[in-house]
């Protein structure tokens, strides 16, 4: 198991409560990430995952349900 920390923009947050949700829902929704700190003012997620457990495909699926888009490209 190796942790990756990796910064990702995030699309669609407006105040501070998105970015709560955001946060909220890569830690307890999303398998093997361990932190998330999300930035609204700068529009990005700082990502610390188990790279060999976590689907980063997933992390958005479940972020885009919510009306937010993580950018992985």
């Amino acid at each position: 198991m190796a942790d990756v920390q990796k910064r990702f923009h995030v699309r669609g947050m407006t105040c501070a409560g998105c970015a709560k949700l955001v946060g909220t829902i890569l830690k307890e929704d999303v398998a093997g990430v361990k932190e998330a700190e999300v930035s609204l003012d700068e529009g990005i997620v700082n990502l610390t995952y188990d790279d060999e457990n976590t689907d980063l495909e997933a992390a958005a699926g479940a972020l885009q349900e919510n009306g937010y888009r993580l950018v992985l490209r």
